[in-house]
């Protein structure tokens, strides 16, 4: 083997070597890009998926919220409507004082506070309603500013029993309250 021959076989095999290492990284360029590729779509599969699952939970949590306000919105207008129908009770139960029954009603007041009181009790009513305790020979007070009915002391004032139209319906008005509800809105609300 002569000295040309020699190179060209250096320069076919440095040729071969040259071709044979740009194919391995051809090859290697390929994986590369192809794992960049699948590691990307990785990535955006995943970024995707945080984004709907943001979205979902943003949604889920308005939803909420809506309905939450919704709730406040009815049991504020509910209360509302109570509120006007306990007021319309209240009017109709003061309304009595303009009926033929008020008289017993107070006579009924005044005796059961006697008699918890004992002898001399004094009688507080507003003074419309004085009259109607003279009748009853129950010793008179002090006129009351109240819609109603009476107050009834010991004659020491230490033993005092308010018997209002106020206060009689201010204890009831949760039963009122109730009543109105399972009318108007049915049971159970």
């Amino acid at each position: 083997m002569g000295l040309e021959e020699l190179r060209e076989e250096i320069v076919k095999r440095t040729q071969e070597e040259i071709a044979r290492i740009d194919a391995e990284a051809s090859e290697e360029e390929k994986r590369t890009l192809s794992a960049a590729e699948h590691g990307h779509r990785e990535i955006l599969a995943k970024a995707k998926a945080d984004i709907e699952r943001m979205v979902r939970a943003e949604r889920e949590e308005r939803i909420a919220a809506a309905r939450l306000g919704a709730r406040r919105k009815v049991a504020d207008a509910h209360e509302e409507v109570l509120a006007k129908g306990v007021e319309r009770v209240w009017l109709a139960f003061i309304a009595i004082r303009d009926t033929a029954d008020y008289p017993a009603l107070l006579k009924g007041i005044v005796e059961g506070g006697a008699r918890e009181i004992g002898e001399g009790c004094v009688v507080s009513v507003r003074k419309e309603d004085a009259d109607l305790v003279r009748k009853m020979k129950a010793k008179l007070g002090e006129p009351l500013e109240t819609e109603g009915g009476a107050v009834i002391s010991s004659p020491d004032g230490k033993i005092c029993i308010r018997s209002t139209l106020r206060e009689i319906f201010e204890q009831h008005r949760e039963d009122v309250k109730k009543q109105l509800s399972d009318a108007i809105f049915g049971a159970g609300k």
